[in-house]
Formats: structure tokens, sequence, C-alpha cells
């Protein structure tokens, strides 16, 4: 089973950092394909719809927004901000509040 993650932002070493939906602590990264500082999510998206293998690229990177990935790799699934909310409204996600999802 994937980990449906959601972007929050590009961290300063270029990463584009993901959170899990149903943990508020657990934070992703891929640490092979970069972006700029101001990627936003429609730019991520597409790069991974564009290059789906590209995901694989995409490990554990700890508890916090800036911490350093560990290389942990995890089957993940990248979702829109607006397909999270519609999950979290229809109670199908229960822990972090969309609201939350304010960064980038």
């Amino acid at each position: 089973m994937s980990v449906k993650i959601v972007f929050m932002g590009v961290d300063d070493w270029n990463r584009p950092t993901f959170i899990a939906t149903t943990h508020p602590k657990r934070f992703f990264c891929d640490i092979s394909n970069l972006f700029d500082y101001d990627a936003q999510e429609s730019e991520v998206l597409a790069f991974y719809k564009e290059h789906p293998e590209k995901v694989n690229c995409i490990c554990y990177k700890g508890s916090k927004f800036h911490s350093e990935p560990d290389g942990t790799q995890v089957d993940v699934e990248i979702i829109s901000r607006e397909e999270y909310k519609m999950d979290y409204w229809k109670n199908e996600v229960h822990v972090v509040n969309p609201e939350h999802l304010r960064m980038a």
C-alpha cells in the first residue's frame, strides 16, 4: 500500500518536499530531481506525471520540512492539494488539515 503525499514546497537544497496525508510529521523528498525554489505545485505534479518512474527517487525525509533525507525509499502516491482537500472533507483523511498546506 502506498503512502499518499502532497507537495509542500522546495527546501534549501532545491529538493521538492512532500508531507504524508495521514501523518503531519512525515516528510518525503526527491534527492535526484531538483526544482527552483519558487516551483509551484502544478510544475512539480506535471514533472512526475511526465516521468512516473521518477517517483521512485522520493525517499523519507524526517519529521520536519528541513530534515535531511535518510534515503529510505517508500512506495508513494503523489496527489494534488485539491484531491487531498476532497479526501479530507469526505472523511477519508483525518490527520492533516488542508489549511496546513499553505506553504509554496
